[in-house]
């Protein structure tokens, strides 16, 4: 209102710049506030307001909000121009869906990033990977690790050691020696711990 009375011209520019203050404190309803009264305006979102909604979406770990917001930049035309400029955000999308249980929507994210040009690389993969193991979400652990294999990389002892004892502490005895086994196959060492897991999930069958 300040700068309307100065007359100072309001551009999505400014606006933008309100939103991303929003989205610094993390404050997702407050950014989507500036973006609506922007569009109220009638001016138009550009691919940089929707980058700061959807990291306003990461920092309250929103998912639900920051999918809602990408199929408004898909309305307006600016998917394939998002994609190419959020990939840190689509990237940190899909890892936060695989931490909190949401194959599929990790799996959505993950390939927007893809198409975005990020490159599926070991150290994408491996945060997929170890956000699911966490939560002990299997299913998810073991997709994402096959994906691993299909894009060319090799797992490590720890990537076997997650899944053994991901399957352990689900009661899986069946996956967990079928884990276990792969492990040795791949020359890979189990830790201590994760012989005990498998020990211990052996007795209680």
């Amino acid at each position: 209102q300040v700068a309307e009375e100065e007359g100072v011209s309001l551009t999505m520019y400014l606006f933008n710049k309100l939103i991303q203050c929003a989205a610094i404190r993390s404050d997702v309803s407050e950014a989507e506030r500036w973006f609506r009264r922007a569009t109220a305006r009638g001016l138009e979102p550009d691919e940089m307001s929707y980058r700061q909604l959807l990291d306003a979406c990461i920092k309250m770990n929103d998912v639900d909000a920051a999918d809602r917001w990408w199929r408004h930049a898909v309305e307006n035309g600016l998917a394939d121009e998002l994609s190419k400029t959020a990939t840190r955000e689509l990237k940190q999308l899909s890892v936060a869906c695989s931490g909190t249980g949401k194959l599929r929507s990790a799996t959505t994210w993950y390939r927007r990033a893809l198409k975005g040009g990020v490159e599926p690389d070991e150290e994408f993969l491996t945060s997929l990977f170890e956000a699911t193991a966490k939560i002990g979400d299997l299913q998810a652990a073991e997709s994402w690790y096959r994906e691993m294999v299909a894009r060319g990389i090799k797992p490590d002892g720890e990537v076997f050691n997650l899944l053994v004892k991901t399957a352990a502490d689900a009661g899986n005895l069946p996956a967990a020696e079928r884990w276990f086994s792969e492990m040795l196959q791949a020359g890979a060492l189990p830790e201590p711990s994760t012989v005990a897991k498998l020990i211990e999930v052996a007795a209680n069958s």
